[in-house]
């Protein structure tokens, strides 16, 4: 796993996909612990977002929106995506642009 200069996962389709894969919980096989640990990280921050930031995560919607295309409205997966996004997009301190751009590489199963 790439690291950026905070030793964070350096955020490239591959990472970000995986990421955006366990948006409902983590996925047992991935095998690199540390990779594992940082993404049972952000389902953590997720998690907290959904609780207490719906206002935070809410302002993103436009731009999941804009980048992946439309989410379904009948289930609580967008408020999952936009939690996930929000914990991404503060822990490594992005612009809005920044994280428009990241989700540009995004692709899910």
């Amino acid at each position: 796993m790439k690291v950026n200069e905070n030793m964070l996962p350096v955020l490239n389709r591959e990472t970000l996909s995986l990421i955006f894969d366990c948006v409902l919980g983590i996925e047992d096989e991935i095998e690199d612990v540390q990779m594992r640990e940082f993404i049972q990280m952000l389902l953590t921050m997720q998690s907290y977002n959904r609780a207490y930031r719906f206002n935070a995560y809410a302002q993103l919607a436009g731009i999941f929106q804009e980048t992946l295309g439309p989410f379904p409205t009948n289930t609580e997966l967008p408020e999952m995506w936009f939690a996930l996004g929000l914990a991404i997009k503060e822990l490594y301190g992005m612009r809005k642009s920044t994280l428009k751009a990241l989700l540009l590489k995004v692709s899910v199963k």
